[in-house]
C-alpha cells in the first residue's frame, strides 16, 4: 500500500511540475511583436537551386518587423539558371 501511495504522490508531483513548466516556458507570442531595431542580414548560399529559390526569397521578403532586412544571395557557380531566377525576383543590389 505504501508503494502505491508513493507512486501516486510522485505522479501528482510530476504532473504539477509539468504544468508549472508549461505555464512558464510555453508562452504564446504576441500578435504583433516589436520591430527589430538593428539591421539583419540573411546570407543565402545557393548552387543549382533554380526550382526552389523563389519560394525561399518570397518567404524572406515577406518577413514583418524587420525593416533593415538585407538578403545577400551567394551563387556558387550554378548551371541551372539560379542567378537569373534571383535577378528576376527584383532584389535590390
Amino acid at each position: 500500500m505504501t508503494v502505491l501511495l508513493a507512486l501516486l504522490i510522485a505522479t501528482a508531483a510530476l504532473t504539477g511540475h509539468t504544468w508549472l513548466n508549461a505555464a512558464r516556458w510555453l508562452r504564446r507570442p504576441t500578435d504583433r511583436p516589436d520591430d527589430v531595431d538593428e539591421p539583419v542580414a540573411v546570407l543565402l548560399p545557393l548552387r543549382d537551386e533554380a526550382t526552389r529559390v523563389t519560394p525561399c526569397l518570397r518567404a524572406l521578403l515577406a518577413q514583418r518587423g524587420v525593416p533593415g532586412l538585407r538578403v545577400v544571395v551567394l551563387d556558387d557557380g550554378s548551371t541551372d539558371g539560379t542567378a537569373d531566377v534571383v535577378r528576376a525576383a527584383g532584389l535590390p543590389r
